[in-house]
């Protein structure tokens, strides 16, 4: 690992001429403007579908970080010409300088000084008062940890290996108890020993007044926690604990009396807050799942509930036998889709082109449209949306015009509205009818934006996560269909295996995981207001 200790990151960056680095808006800033304690150089090429994958990855850690920490990412760029370095920019987050293309002998220093040849993605993170590498094994630590990887020091990766062998020989004792207290507690106020809850699914339910997304969410539990019951037998055998994130005792003790459940007690706030940080309570709602056996299943399954409902208890315990079951619902409610059951409400039968013209939901019909749910001050969206008109525009060219985008706003207003649609070449919902884009939200179950739902020429859901098949495989990703993104997947699978991409950015068993849908910014933020935190 190289070690630079009689230089610095402005020495680092100015090593081989100009000093300066430039931003995603074309804006140059001087090397010596950093002022992060931690720099990470970050090596990626936008031909490779991993680096698509991990820049996604990175941006999601970086924007935890970087509100309370001394953090910066450089992209130093290993694209193969100007026009391509400047459309992977154009993806990066506008904070994230880089090096300019144009300046080679400082990339290229830069790439042979750290070892990125052929290395790519590459993180490697530096102090930035010496220039002295921390680590050059970003890309797998955060793989592994997450966000939780920070300051990626020997003593933190040294503290988080010993949390993974905790979380290995975890019970329901030490995710509930403490020395002082081994229950918790009825909404009737009993206290009910934790050792009640051996052997069941245990939910871990962070709650919080006055916030609609976990208010919205909190009667549809309430339901599948009781079909539950219903249902009995030792497989359904399933209990809820809640963990207020309420600033206040009267506010949590008037929503836990409408519920049928255990919480942890209000006044044992080093426990709430224990389990706030263990299961990562920053995204709401959250539902971790910890199995029979004390270990946990899940940190989040509220995607699940979420999309299906009460009748995702039919899915429970979301093993992936059961998965398939709710699959299938699924598959089979979204063939019964079309498009005029989703963007058709009364007289609104008509979509607006971009001179505000009326274009009727009926010569959509043949074509495959994607619906693009997005609103005006969300940060991924305003960086995914110049990738996604590049593409959009070979999609057309490629399908002589068989390829429609229908913008779907989360926006308050209309003045917001018209200013991010001006910029739009594609068609868009009216912004007048909130009630149906409401719908179509609910009924794609999109709780995030910036999403992309790719549905077929009559109606039918082809695609949920089309946002990310755009990012990773452009226009390639056309049809959309099932078969058709599998077999690009099995494409990139072969690529990682034959460069030895698989081992280094394998998915942690503690991350977020594939029972949660959620990435990008909370909807349900754009739609309801902040977080009430």
């Amino acid at each position: 690992m190289e070690k630079a200790t009689d230089c610095g990151i402005t020495a680092l960056l100015g090593a081989a001429g100009t000093g300066f680095l430039v931003l995603s808006t074309s804006e140059q800033v001087d090397a010596s403007s950093i002022r992060a304690d931690i720099v990470a150089f970050y090596f990626a090429a936008r031909r490779r579908p991993a680096c698509r994958r991990f820049t996604r990855r990175l941006e999601e850690a970086y924007m935890s970080w970087v509100s309370v920490r001394s953090f910066e990412v450089v992209f130093v760029s290993c694209d193969e010409g100007e026009e391509a370095f400047d459309a992977h920019l154009a993806m990066m987050p506008p904070e994230w300088p880089a090096v300019p293309f144009s300046d080679s002998g400082r990339r290229q220093d830069l790439v042979a000084r750290f070892n990125a040849i052929g290395e790519v993605p590459r993180l490697v993170v530096l102090d930035a008062k010496t220039g002295e590498a921390i680590t050059d094994r970003g890309v797998e630590l955060l793989a592994e940890h997450g966000a939780a990887a920070y300051p990626f020091t020997p003593a933190r990766v040294d503290e988080l290996e010993r949390e993974l062998a905790a979380r290995r020989d975890q019970t329901i004792h030490t995710v509930l108890a403490t020395p002082s207290s081994n229950y918790v507690i009825s909404s009737k106020g009993d206290k009910v020993p934790i050792s009640q809850l051996e052997g069941k699914h245990v939910g871990v339910f962070f709650t919080t007044v006055g916030y609609a997304p976990v208010e919205e969410f909190t009667p549809v539990l309430v339901e599948m926690y009781q079909k539950l019951k219903q249902a009995g037998g030792e497989y359904y055998d399933f209990e809820v604990v809640a963990v207020s994130l309420d600033n206040d005792e009267p506010s949590f003790a008037e929503s836990f009396a409408r519920t049928p459940w255990l919480a942890v007690p209000y006044d044992d706030g080093e426990t709430r807050e224990r389990l706030s940080g263990y299961f990562d309570s920053r995204q709401l709602p959250r539902l971790a799942l910890i199995g029979p056996d004390g270990k946990t299943v899940s940190n989040n399954v509220a995607g699940v509930v979420q999309e299906h409902g009460a009748e995702a208890w039919e899915g429970f315990p979301f093993s992936p036998e059961k998965m398939e079951v709710l699959t299938a619902k699924v598959k089979a409610r979204d063939a019964s889709l079309t498009l005029e059951s989703l963007l058709v409400a009364g007289d609104l039968d008509f979509v607006l082109d971009q001179n505000g013209g009326k274009v009727p939901v009926v010569r959509l019909i043949g074509k495959t449209v994607l619906l693009y749910f997005l609103v005006h001050w969300c940060n991924p969206c305003r960086r995914f949306l110049p990738s996604l008109i590049e593409e959009y525009v070979k999609m057309r060219e490629e399908t002589s015009g068989d390829v429609e985008v229908v913008f779907v706003s989360s926006d308050h207003d209309q003045r917001s509205y018209d200013g991010h649609r001006v910029a739009m070449p594609w068609l868009a919902l009216p912004f007048a009818d909130d009630g149906l884009a409401a719908a179509l939200r609910k009924a794609l179950c999109v709780d995030a934006v910036p999403s992309l739902v790719a549905v077929g020429p009559y109606g039918e859901v082809l695609a949920r996560a089309a946002r990310t098949a755009v990012a990773v495989h452009g226009a390639g990703a056309y049809p959309f269909t099932e078969e058709r993104l599998e077999a690009l997947e099995r494409e990139v699978d072969g690529v990682a295996a034959a460069e030895g991409w698989a081992d280094r950015v394998s998915k942690h068993p503690f991350e977020e995981d594939e029972l949660e849908r959620r990435k990008g910014d909370d909807v349900g933020g754009a739609v309801a207001g902040d977080h009430a935190r």
